[in-house]
């Protein structure tokens, strides 16, 4: 049975999301490309996804997400974007995971347009759709480890961080 990694968002359902360039290309060349990637995951994601870890590499990225619950604040929110998602979503002609996709649809053409931009280069970035695989089970603590010979990741609360082949980032889910 072939698998689909491509799940809808729920409420309150944890998400692997991942990417990579196209053919593997780098995507974040600097320091500065992870950061401002980071920011514009921030100002669009982070109102509607709480992460619990994330890894971002030369070539790809990794997030272990959860979706929250829409609430009046998150509603607001989604109101305040000004979109035409966000107008749809407010009318009731689709749902928070079309928003969701539309979101991250942004996010990502955001993000390969300034790349594009600072790098003198056109065509697209990333892979089509970004990877969410579901995860049900009860996680309370654990490791997320990535092997790979050149390494550059970044924390949500400190600077660019190098640790030779070996990246390591923990995660605490709630």
């Amino acid at each position: 049975m072939k698998f689909n990694y491509w799940q809808k968002f729920e409420d309150n359902c944890f998400y692997h999301i991942y990417n990579r360039g196209i053919n593997k290309e780098t995507i974040f060349k600097t320091d500065e490309n992870m950061k401002f990637f980071l920011k514009r995951w921030k100002e669009m994601i982070g109102p509607y996804l709480d992460v619990a870890a994330f890894c971002l590499m030369p070539n790809h990225f990794h997030f272990l997400a959860r979706v929250k619950t829409l609430t009046d604040e998150i509603n607001a929110a989604i109101k305040k974007e000004g979109t035409v998602r966000a107008e749809k979503f407010g009318e009731g002609l689709i749902d928070y995971n079309d928003f969701l996709e539309d979101q991250f649809k942004r996010l990502f053409q955001s993000y390969a347009l300034a790349f594009n931009k600072q790098q003198e280069r056109t065509g697209s970035l990333l892979q089509k759709g970004s990877k969410g695989l579901v995860s049900t089970m009860n996680i309370n603590f654990g490791i997320y480890w990535h092997m790979s010979t050149t390494i550059r990741s970044i924390t949500a609360f400190g600077p660019v961080t190098r640790i030779g082949a070996l990246a390591l980032t923990t995660l605490i889910c709630l």
